[in-house]
């Protein structure tokens, strides 16, 4: 091949890289197409199938992946794509919590293999760990192998962001504050800015009791362009054991623009409104609360922050509503 041809085909492949970097993936897919009749590198073939899944054609993702499997069938990478070609299935189920585990149980298989394969980039030991992960929310038996995965990605790099911040969230799931602490400072380190980094801190300084250190990084996370959404509700929860409800107000006022549908939120507003002796506006909120979970009901019955709003007339008004 003359050299010329090598250098239009760099060329297209850079522009297409370019696009994709924009996320302009339709124009990626024209450039690798035009570079593709030129030439063929497989590496290139597969950030291809990756631009035809973000496109939602997942039937010509697959198809490239599969043929470059056909071709190489020891390249591992082939079968990281592969992976996350399933695990781009299972995330685009309407309801992940009642969806189909076949899909992810078919993209660790694949992920497994491109191990085996000897493909053993940070990544793909990330999103094995990250599979396991989701595994554990039904057996907790799941977390070790979480751990062993995310350990094994920062073997290789260090400052991976998300496998710090999960490893971080899987200590804390165990207890282990220490090593929660210890993981989720390295996240932080890496990146402050990234979302939810700051929120766990604040939830790891908070279950150590270190409430300082815990208002500083719940502010943190609130001030970002894009803070994560249960913020709000923490600095909430904050402010309403402090005795500062006007403040704790405004942020479950807040949170309820990203989680209206959350009970909790409405439940500790209703809280709040009923210590100011609003029992109107508690009766409003613990209403939408119980619409959105029946068994609240049962808990405030006990809760002894409502024990002067259950004497009230509102108290009645509620249970009449229900």
């Amino acid at each position: 091949m003359k050299d010329l041809d090598y250098q239009k085909y760099n060329l297209l492949i850079e522009k297409a890289r370019e696009h994709g970097s924009l996320s302009e993936w339709e124009e990626a897919i024209e450039s690798y197409e035009e570079a593709f009749k030129i030439m063929c590198d497989e590496d290139d073939l597969l950030d291809l199938a990756i631009c035809y899944l973000e496109c939602d054609n997942s039937f010509k993702a697959l198809k490239i992946i599969d043929t470059v499997i056909e071709l190489i069938p020891d390249y591992g990478m082939a079968n990281f794509y592969k992976g996350i070609y399933f695990e781009n299935l299972y995330n685009k189920q309407e309801d992940i919590s009642n969806g189909d585990d076949d899909y992810i149980n078919l993209a660790l298989n694949e992920y497994l293999q491109a191990i085996e394969k000897g493909f053993k980039e940070s990544e793909v030991y990330f999103k094995i760990g990250y599979i396991y992960d989701l595994y554990s929310d039904n057996d907790k038996e799941y977390l070790d192998d979480a751990i062993k995965y995310y350990k094994l990605a920062l073997k290789v790099d260090p400052s991976h962001f998300f496998a710090n911040l999960n490893l971080g969230s899987v200590y804390e799931d165990k207890k282990d504050y220490s090593l929660a602490l210890e993981y989720t400072k390295k996240a932080y380190e890496s990146d402050s800015n990234e979302s939810r980094v700051c929120y766990n801190l604040g939830v790891i300084y908070s279950k150590l009791n270190n409430k300082e250190l815990s208002l500083k990084y719940y502010l943190e996370e609130y001030e970002k362009e894009e803070p994560y959404s249960y913020v709000y509700y923490n600095l909430g929860v904050y402010y309403k054991d402090e005795g500062k409800y006007d403040k704790a107000k405004k942020y479950y006022l807040e949170g309820l623009k990203y989680l209206k549908d959350d009970p909790s939120l409405w439940y500790n507003l209703g809280c709040v409104h009923a210590m100011q002796n609003n029992y109107k506006g508690a009766t409003e909120c613990l209403y939408a609360s119980i619409l959105l979970n029946r068994k609240i009901l049962d808990y405030l019955k006990t809760d002894k922050e409502l024990s002067e709003y259950i004497k009230s007339e509102e108290y009645q008004n509620l249970i009449n509503k229900l």
